[in-house]
């Protein structure tokens, strides 16, 4: 979902002229889709292990995030807007703002998923022959695999030309859909045959779960 905001604003508390794809988090906040959760991972892979995934944006989760944002040089308002979200997942910079809702207000009601960070979510498998990206739940509902689209992929190889790649989704758990705030995959099969080097790739999810777009790189060794 993309959201289109005017107004200007010197910190996340506020409104600024910019898109966002994320929803502006609070203390309070809790609802139905996995954005509470999401942030809640991202805290812990950051190093605050005392944040619980619970899904509710509690006292121990504020804490973590003001410590974040002291300790990466963004503004320490323990409010989760743009240049926050930006910060955490490993995008572009952006400046302060927020999604111009009122808080508390942001409810999910359609399926939507996003890549875990904007850069570097893709494994190379060797053994199964693969790649896999890795993606999170953030809608209102469960995600079967089998009823996503594929996602698209343009690989970049270190000389020639750039191709395509089909992206096919698989849930963690094969025979299990996906939970709200739990992650995913979408996988590229047969890459093995691709000659060795170190390759770009740029994954881009359907439209229908956001369109967000990732950029990562993996190696296929020596043979």
């Amino acid at each position: 979902m993309l959201i289109r905001l005017t107004g200007s604003s010197s910190h996340d508390g506020d409104m600024t002229t910019m898109d966002t794809q994320e929803p502006t988090l609070r203390q309070g906040d809790e609802g139905i889709d996995g954005w509470a959760e999401y942030l809640q991972g991202l805290l812990i892979l950051e190093g605050h292990k005392t944040v619980t995934i619970n899904g509710s944006f509690d006292d121990t989760t504020l804490d973590a995030v003001r410590g974040y944002q002291l300790h990466n040089g963004l503004l320490v308002d323990g409010v989760v807007g743009n240049q926050t979200w930006a910060a955490l997942r490993h995008g572009d910079a952006q400046m302060a703002g927020t999604d111009g809702r009122e808080a508390g207000t942001y409810v999910e009601d359609t399926r939507e998923a996003r890549w875990v960070w904007d850069g570097e979510v893709v494994t190379h498998d060797a053994a199964a022959d693969e790649l896999k990206f890795v993606a999170i739940n953030l809608g209102s509902a469960e995600l079967d695999a089998s009823t996503l689209p594929n996602a698209s992929c343009r690989i970049t190889p270190p000389e020639g030309a750039a191709f395509d790649m089909e992206l096919a989704p698989r849930n963690e758990s094969v025979s299990t859909p996906t939970e709200i705030g739990k992650l995913f995959f979408y996988v590229a099969s047969n890459v093995n045959a691709i000659p060795a080097g170190r390759y770009k790739a740029e994954a881009r999810l359907p439209a229908e779960l956001s369109g967000d777009h990732s950029e990562s790189h993996f190696e296929i060794p020596a043979r």
